[in-house]
């Protein structure tokens, strides 16, 4: 996002955050149960879950959350028309 933003590069990343954004411990707790890294860990998931299109701000980039899936399509249209 960040090389998008800084060289005015034109792109679109669609992310389907379905809040369950997992950060791998539970893949490996699944395969390596007597592990010891699935042993510490209590959760395989943030909470509150990362909000990509503040993450895109923060890269100089435009960032959107569209909560509703009947409008996803409108929006990429609206975002063909940002520089």
């Amino acid at each position: 996002m960040w090389a998008g933003a800084h060289y005015g590069a034109p792109f679109l990343t669609i992310v389907y955050q379905n809040r369950s954004y997992s950060t791998g411990t539970l893949r490996v707790k699944s395969t390596y149960p007597d592990s010891l890294p699935p042993k510490r860990a209590t959760t395989g998931y943030f909470d509150p879950p990362v909000d990509f299109a503040r993450e895109a701000e923060a890269a100089g980039a435009y960032g959107e959350n569209v909560r509703d899936p009947a409008k996803s399509g409108p929006r990429c249209s609206v975002s063909a028309q940002y520089p």
